[in-house]
């Protein structure tokens, strides 16, 4: 899958790592939204260009053909640039979070976390946690409160009686 990608033209390349960071499926316009922070655009040449790559599912998200290939575009990113992306999705995240009803906790939790944003993080992980504990929903509660107390290690001015909650909400 490696070998594929490497012969995509350069930004297409470019366009279907900064994809892969989004997770297996993701909204088209989040893509748009990570590849203008960094001024790249997914135009039409670039859209036949990754076709063999990325499907638009016709609701406005797309997906990666196979997940070898999500996975493989993901690997060939330093961890630095990781890092990065991880941290750009999440403000972009943010921003449209702040224009609209919806509840992204969970994916800020995930992409501050990649992005070792602690702050943020320990927020939002814990924010998640509480949404998965209302939809009754065990394992994704786990995940949060797993990541909101491994982020508490890096955020200052914390009490031990506040990550113990979590401790506590873990066990249960």
């Amino acid at each position: 899958a490696n070998t594929a990608i490497d012969t995509l033209p350069p930004l297409a390349r470019q366009v279907l790592r900064h994809a892969a960071v989004l997770g297996q499926s993701f909204e088209e316009k989040l893509l748009a939204d990570v590849l203008e922070d960094e001024q790249l655009d997914l135009d039409d040449a670039v859209r036949r260009d990754l076709s063999d790559y990325l499907v638009g599912a016709g609701d406005g998200r797309m997906h990666f053909r196979h997940a070898l290939l999500r996975e493989a575009a993901y690997e060939s990113l330093p961890y630095k640039r990781r890092r990065e992306l991880h941290s750009l999705a999440a403000r972009a995240i943010e921003r449209r979070a702040a224009a609209g009803p919806e509840n992204p906790a969970d994916a800020l939790s995930l992409h501050f976390s990649r992005a070792q944003l602690w702050d943020e993080t320990w927020r939002y992980a814990r924010l998640a946690g509480e949404h998965a504990k209302e939809m009754f929903a065990p394992g994704e509660v786990t995940v949060h409160l797993e990541r909101a107390i491994e982020a508490a290690r890096y955020v200052s001015g914390l009490s031990a009686a506040e990550v113990a909650v979590l401790w506590s909400d873990l066990g249960d």
